[in-house]
């Protein structure tokens, strides 16, 4: 019987987690940010959604292999995770994708200031295959309740402002 309740209560993380970073996936990100929303549309707030895409991560998983690949995700998603404190929510939306929310924007705290944070998170040196790469990403921002009223728009928003972006790209440099 307490074997079974660990594979329930493991299932259940599962289900709501990435395996390979241990953050929270798609499904625990959306609930979180419908419940931003909800918390921002009640209290007259403002949050903003930041979508990033790692630039050159295809040419890791090509040129060092897949392992490489999921090395470089564990290590973006520790440097973000340092961060995290300042966000609502921070998730592995999927392959080299992260989203995270800010909520409570303020003169002192703008759209700005956590596009700053998030950057330097994503460009600290990296150990790969025993060569430090800085990676740069793709950042689509959508604001609430300025771009849209819903989590449906706002991730639409962020990820069309994000892949405008991407054309723009740089590779990780050595």
């Amino acid at each position: 019987l307490v074997m079974l309740e660990e594979q329930v209560s493991n299932n259940k993380w599962l289900a709501l987690h990435d395996e390979l970073t241990g953050l929270p996936n798609r499904r625990l990100f959306a609930d979180r940010l419908g419940s931003a929303i909800e918390r921002s549309r009640r209290e007259n707030g403002r949050l903003a959604l930041f979508m990033l895409d790692l630039n050159g991560f295809k040419a890791i998983n090509d040129s060092l292999g897949h392992q490489a690949g999921d090395q470089v995700l564990c290590e973006m998603s520790n440097n973000l995770r340092e961060s995290a404190h300042l966000f609502e929510g921070l998730a592995r939306f999927g392959g080299d994708e992260f989203t995270m929310v800010a909520c409570d924007l303020t003169l002192e705290r703008p759209v700005t200031f956590f596009e700053d944070v998030i950057r330097r998170s994503v460009e600290r040196p990296i150990l790969v295959a025993g060569q430090p790469m800085i990676f740069t990403a793709s950042l689509g921002v959508s604001v609430y309740p300025d771009d849209g009223q819903d989590a449906s728009r706002l991730l639409h928003v962020a990820d069309q402002r994000m892949y405008h972006l991407k054309h723009r790209s740089s590779s990780p440099r050595l």
